[in-house]
């Protein structure tokens, strides 16, 4: 929601507001190969911390879905497709753990925004990305559970430096393929 001040002085509540960021975000925000990385610095600075709240206050339900989403990502990790959906729903599990608003209603957007399906995609063939991401996920899962915030947070910071490792080396390996071609 947008609170804007009228003219004689009232607050005026704009129930378009989040609709009207998003868009501003995406009309900003238009990513490629060369920007990917920010895209995942950008998520540094937010998601170790709503693993933090997610650890605190996930409920039996938010336990289950995150569960179900490593489940079916385990079971589906040769498809590109569902590797990376399962992927983005772990994610967006933890934000509804964190039960803050704003986290809430933003992250589905950032997530799509950022093309966190298709950055994962593009990364899956790379060697060791799919046991380690299943390890990460399996790992913050765990000290969700257990209620151990600090290591939750510290494992999240941890598997988003891994990915943004892995993603410099998909566009080296990119950069190289596209030079011998």
């Amino acid at each position: 929601m947008n609170v804007i001040r009228g003219r004689s002085g009232g607050y005026f509540v704009n129930e378009k507001a989040p609709e009207i960021s998003r868009g501003v975000l995406s009309s900003t925000i238009k990513l490629d190969g060369s920007i990917i990385i920010d895209a995942i610095i950008f998520r540094k600075m937010f998601e170790p911390k709503t693993c933090f709240y997610a650890a605190i206050k996930r409920t039996k339900k938010n336990l289950d879905e995150m569960e179900r989403s490593i489940r079916e990502m385990e079971q589906g990790a040769n498809d590109p497709e569902i590797f990376a959906q399962t992927n983005l729903l772990f994610h967006l599990e933890i934000g509804k753990a964190s039960e803050n608003p704003f986290i809430i209603g933003l992250y589905p957007y950032i997530f799509q925004t950022l093309m966190v399906i298709d950055t994962t995609k593009m990364i899956h063939n790379l060697p060791t990305h799919i046991e380690v991401t299943k390890y990460f996920h399996r790992e913050i899962f765990n000290k969700i559970k257990n209620r151990d915030a600090e290591k939750a947070e510290i494992l999240m910071d941890a598997h988003l430096s891994y990915f943004q490792n892995d993603m410099q080396q998909a566009r080296e390996l990119e950069i190289i393929k596209s030079k011998r071609e």
